[in-house]
């Protein structure tokens, strides 16, 4: 049985930027009142997980949990360059495609992550949701411009985005490094979300625990009824 519960949050636990609907909060309550403990890791910044989950989880790993003290890692100047100039090959790339979405919410810079969105970080979500829902167009622009660079990875996120972070700082190594921190065993930890496939910035957690892919938050909710 697992005892530690971690969940992505955009497309796991909530629609993009949505706010947690009220039968995952409960499925999650329930899984919090047996003695369990869950964790949401998301590529997103500490303000707005609170804001999409409010207290429905014990603990909250903003982008992708390299914001915890413990282990934070900022951005510098050389590397948000790296990010940038990479960016400008594929927005050149694409500068006759009806693809880019509002100019300055397409990059957020979060300490220790850059992520980009091509629609926006707020756009319309039924145009979030059918904009490369397996990735594939975000994996071709990586394959045709790789992101090369000593410290730093480049990976699918969300629905939208290219998710920049250190290369020690995905969500499987800060995972790994708050299993040590609180001595947890990693038998009794299980990780659920919707881009376990190669390239998306779930896959790191393969190896480090249990993972089990999800479509949407509802299959989410059928894949934890085991639980409840």
């Amino acid at each position: 049985m697992k005892k530690y519960f971690f969940f992505d949050m955009d497309g796991t636990l909530t629609p993009s930027r949505q706010e947690i609907k009220q039968e995952m909060a409960e499925m999650l309550a329930s899984l919090r009142n047996k003695g369990n403990i869950t964790i949401a890791i998301s590529g997103a910044s500490r303000e707005q997980m609170l804001k999409q989950l409010s207290n429905s989880v014990d603990y909250i790993l903003a982008q992708s949990g390299s914001d915890t003290p413990f282990w934070q890692r900022t951005f510098d100047e050389n590397n948000k360059k790296e990010v940038i100039d990479h960016l400008q090959k594929i927005k050149d790339f694409l500068s006759d495609q009806d693809i880019l979405g509002i100019e300055e919410d397409l990059l957020q810079d979060r300490g220790s992550q850059m992520a980009f969105s091509f629609l926006g970080h707020n756009s319309d979500l039924d145009k979030k949701r059918t904009f490369d829902p397996k990735g594939e167009f975000r994996r071709s622009l990586l394959e045709k411009f790789p992101f090369n660079s000593e410290d730093l990875e480049c990976r699918i996120g969300g629905t939208t985005c290219l998710d920049y972070t250190y290369k020690d700082s995905t969500k499987g190594k800060n995972i790994e490094k708050l299993l040590k921190r609180f001595g947890w065993d990693k038998n009794e930890c299980i990780y659920y979300g919707d881009a376990l496939f190669s390239g998306g910035n779930d896959e790191t957690v393969l190896g480090v625990i249990d993972a089990v892919e999800v479509l949407h938050p509802e299959d989410l909710l059928v894949k934890l009824k085991e639980y409840k």
